[in-house]
């Protein structure tokens, strides 16, 4: 069974056979006068095209980078949060009990 390729985001923009046509809008200082030859023009789908903080330059998630890059600060926070509600139960707790 061959491995299924995930689809880049240009694939669920233009999932459809349709004729897609480009445009190029070049703004010229006024009188000037010359040829432009463009070769090679190519599209390329960065920025909200996919995911909900959308891509970044090479096409990855940056959503699922912060994800996965907060997880050892989710931690130590959480773990922190814990042991600081911890040792205020016990010494609230034991001043209660002295009075």
């Amino acid at each position: 069974m061959a491995a299924s390729r995930a689809k880049t985001p240009a694939q669920y923009v233009f999932s459809a056979a349709a004729p897609y046509s480009y445009v190029l809008q070049m703004t010229l200082p006024a009188g000037f006068h010359g040829e432009f030859l463009v070769q090679g023009l190519t599209l390329q789908l960065l920025g909200n095209t996919w995911g909900l903080l959308g891509t970044d330059d090479i096409g990855q998630d940056i959503f699922t980078q912060f994800v996965y890059g907060s997880r050892l600060s989710l931690y130590v926070g959480l773990v922190a949060t814990f042991i600081g509600v911890g040792l205020g139960l016990v010494v609230g707790l034991s001043i209660l009990y002295g009075f």
